[in-house]
């Protein structure tokens, strides 16, 4: 089983953007004070104002069909956590520091039992990535959408330096390291296929309580990594989302480039261990973050003091790896080379 077996073709949805991305690049030029400085593909997009010395970033996610099961638990406490950290890490990535939030709520009928709670840790949440909740939209789709369900997406603006700005491509070489730091759990990625497993049996040893400790952990925040940004020793950052990180650390490296994971991401017993035992090697780490939720690139020569640097911030980083001039992410218990899509 896989997650196009569990309705998610993200091939389909990759191929689609390729297609898309003439005519989405033509509106660039239609700009007439500043211009986009990133292009399609990266963790956030950013923009340059004439006479400045920063950018605006901004970064748009969702939460996806983890929603699902929060509701089915009629328990929504994180789901906040959840939209605000996939927006705020990946705004992380272009080098940049997030500033406000916006949410967008679409539902069958607006209920507090859901609405509340929701609401109320995406303040929270806000507040830890130091950002203000500045706006949203709440909208009723009756008729289209059934009472008790509804979808979140959030958006996240920040500014960047120029100098500052991430990931520094053409400095990446072989033998540099990667810094990982660890997920909370599955994060908010690859729901569709963990609740076909839980619907065909594969973990019919979990209970209501199981789901709400192992499954639905918040997504965890990496914000405090800002007091990084512009040392001289940190090369890229990725944010191990949807395409675990066979597709997202490639996302930072230079073309022809790759890396090798030496360290184990995830711990025995956990969630990703569960999962080993019912999904392929290469199912796992192209759909979940395994265990490792965000990924730092440092200068070979700066590893010991890039290491003490991210460890100020986040102390269970630890160094997983290293850049190779060799194509593709491998995983050193097996050498097995990801496709990249």
């Amino acid at each position: 089983m896989n997650y196009k077996d569990a309705g998610v073709d993200t091939e389909k949805a990759a191929s689609f953007i390729r297609n898309l991305k003439p005519a989405i690049e033509k509106t660039f030029q239609a700009v007439k004070d500043g211009k986009p400085t990133t292009s399609i593909g990266g963790f956030a997009s950013a923009f340059e104002f004439p006479n400045s010395d920063y950018e605006v970033l901004s970064a748009t996610d969702g939460v996806g069909t983890k929603i699902e099961l929060y509701r089915q638990l009629q328990n929504f406490n994180g789901i906040g956590y959840d939209l605000v950290a996939m927006c705020a890490n990946d705004l992380l990535c272009a080098g940049g520091t997030p500033a406000f939030f916006l949410d967008y709520i679409a539902c069958g009928r607006l209920e507090e039992s859901w609405y509340f709670p929701v609401m109320q840790d995406i303040a929270k949440a806000c507040e830890e990535a130091n950002m203000a909740l500045i706006g949203g939209e709440t909208a009723e789709h009756p008729g289209l959408m059934p009472s008790g369900h509804f979808d979140l997406a959030g958006f996240c603006v920040g500014r960047r330096f120029k100098k500052n700005a991430l990931p520094k491509i053409s400095q990446i070489k072989a033998e540099d390291v990667l810094i990982g730091i660890p997920s909370s759990g599955l994060h908010s990625n690859g729901f569709s296929l963990i609740r076909k497993l839980l619907k065909e049996g594969f973990l019919q040893s979990f209970t209501e309580k199981d789901i709400q400790d192992k499954i639905l952990i918040p997504t965890r925040l990496y914000t405090r990594l800002t007091g990084i940004l512009g040392e001289d020793w940190l090369l890229a950052m990725a944010h191990i989302t949807g395409g675990g990180i066979f597709e997202n650390l490639p996302r930072v490296l230079p073309s022809g480039m790759g890396a090798v994971i030496e360290k184990s991401l995830y711990k025995s017993g956990d969630i990703f261990s569960i999962l080993q035992e019912h999904l392929k090697q290469k199912d796992l780490y192209s759909t979940f973050n395994m265990g490792t939720g965000f990924v730092i690139i440092a200068k070979q020569e700066n590893a010991d003091l890039a290491l003490n640097r991210v460890q100020e911030y986040y102390a269970d980083a630890e160094i997983i790896g290293y850049v190779t001039s060799q194509h593709g992410v491998f995983i050193s218990d097996s050498r097995r080379n990801a496709e990249n899509r």
